[in-house]
């Protein structure tokens, strides 16, 4: 397979892998807090409890731009949530990079 190739699925696996870490920590969350774990309603600042929008939650990248805080009350998000999402990615990569 061509590098270009390898790279493009290494990227996507590691996008994949940021966003099931990103849900499982949102899971962790509301099941720590006492909340629904399958809520219907989608996530939710903890601070002000307003909805999130789907520009808010991409992975890694919502933290680094809105500076690991909420963008509507600037309540801290923990540096537990990137932590998630980064391993989450990086357990991924090697299923692309051994594989192909």
């Amino acid at each position: 397979m061509e590098i270009l190739g390898r790279v493009f699925l290494a990227v996507a696996f590691f996008l994949l892998g940021a966003i099931l870490g990103s849900y499982l920590i949102t899971y962790w969350s509301r099941y720590r807090t006492g909340r629904k774990i399958l809520d219907t309603k989608h996530c939710f600042c903890f601070g002000c409890g307003k909805e999130l929008k789907l520009r808010d939650m991409y992975p890694i990248f919502s933290y680094l731009v809105y500076r690991g805080k909420c963008r509507y009350c600037s309540y801290p998000i923990g540096r537990g949530t990137l932590l998630c999402e980064v391993v989450g990615g990086l357990l991924l990569l090697p299923v692309i990079l051994f594989t192909v």
